[in-house]
């Protein structure tokens, strides 16, 4: 069994290269052929997608959605200021996947990233309720955020009207803000100099 398999073995040796000069060779020629033979490869499959698909023509019919994308991410990237986050993750994942915009206002949706360049009307979920004004407004899977880009130190920036407390939660709450203003029978806020969250 040995010796078969020693023959066996040299028998492939004394017809071709070693296996270590074998790949030396053709990963030399590979080589070669990526250097000179891809750019020309890669402008011949970009001129056959050209014409068979007709790029031009869907470019031209997607570029409307991709600008209007564009320029919904510049404007949230160009506010500056004091963030505002209404959290709903401590709920159950069923009811936050309830939440509730008014998507007959402009917006952009990019997954669970939504942005309402001019407001989101009124948010809802069950007896949470936000009315937001005529300002970018930004709805996550859990949240419902806005830059207050008037922010100014040493301002609060919001007016809070609560009915009850108890310990850190504050019951019947109506917060407001010169963008959105939460309405909700409990709600904790924990804020710093530059976010306010409820």
């Amino acid at each position: 069994m040995e010796r078969q398999a020693s023959g066996s073995f040299s028998g492939r040796r004394e017809h071709g290269r070693p296996p270590e000069s074998r790949n030396h060779y053709f990963g030399d020629r590979r080589s070669k052929c990526a250097a000179t033979e891809l750019p020309a490869d890669e402008e011949r499959i970009k001129a056959r997608l050209l014409s068979k698909y007709n790029m031009a023509e869907i470019e031209a019919k997607h570029r409307p959605a991709i600008e209007e994308r564009d320029q919904a991410l510049a404007l949230i990237a160009a506010r500056k200021g004091r963030h505002y986050i209404v959290d709903f993750s401590k709920l159950q994942r069923s009811d936050v996947i309830a939440v509730e915009a008014d998507y007959s206002k402009q917006h952009v949706q990019l997954g669970v990233h939504v942005i309402f360049p001019q407001g989101a009307g009124i948010v809802k979920l069950g007896e949470v309720e936000i009315s937001t004004a005529n300002t970018p407004i930004e709805k996550f899977l859990r949240t419902v955020e806005w830059i207050d880009t008037e922010s100014k130190a040493g301002e609060k920036g919001y007016d809070l009207k609560v009915g009850s407390q108890d310990g850190d939660v504050l019951k019947d709450v109506v917060l407001t803000t010169k963008g959105f203003t939460p309405k909700a029978p409990e709600v904790q806020i924990t804020e710093d100099k530059e976010r306010c969250a409820y």
